[in-house]
């Protein structure tokens, strides 16, 4: 009977192929999968505004017949010094008096950027404002976008306050009208 040679392992250069075998792979997925990072945090900073709007939707809500002799307004500014939107509630009493308080404050991530705002409202703000009565708001779209590819996200409310996400080149994301 013949005794079969030991194992003797990987030689030096077949472990040299496997490394360079496997640098030029991640070498060729490396942009793809940036690119799929950055998709990610513009649609997760997409639903995050989505849900913004429809939390601050249901605020205006919850105030309704609240303060008898009072107005209240539940809003959304955009692109202030230090934050990129904000949630603010707005009331005013009997006297005049006017008492702000802020709900949300978002900064988004530096490669993000919010542009294009069609929210315009009686005042001419750049804002977005929800009624007590029955959450209706002035109509509008913002787009969002990451410097980091060529998608965009669009957010659009109606006149009845409902807010919708749309987006162009962005994949599973439902394309704008």
């Amino acid at each position: 009977m013949r005794r079969q040679p030991a194992s003797r392992g990987l030689t030096l250069i077949e472990t040299m192929v496997v490394i360079a075998v496997l640098g030029i792979l991640l070498a060729l997925a490396a942009p793809s999968f940036r690119d799929f990072i950055a998709t990610q945090r513009l649609k997760g900073a997409a639903n995050e505004l989505v849900s913004d709007m429809v939390y601050a939707r249901s605020e205006a809500l919850a105030r309704q017949g609240k303060n008898a002799g009072s107005l209240t307004v539940v809003e959304v500014l955009w692109s202030g010094a230090d934050y990129d939107y904000l949630i603010q509630r707005s009331e005013t009493d009997e006297n005049g008096v006017v008492t702000l308080t802020t709900l949300k404050k978002v900064k988004l991530d530096p490669a993000l950027s919010l542009s294009g705002s069609t929210f315009v409202d009686p005042n001419s703000q750049n804002r977005l404002r929800f009624d007590t009565l029955r959450g209706m708001s002035n109509a509008g779209r913002i787009t969002l976008s990451h410097a980091g590819i060529a998608g965009q996200a669009n957010l659009v409310v109606n006149s009845l306050g409902m807010p919708s996400l749309c987006g162009t080149q962005l994949s599973g994301v439902a394309a704008c009208q």
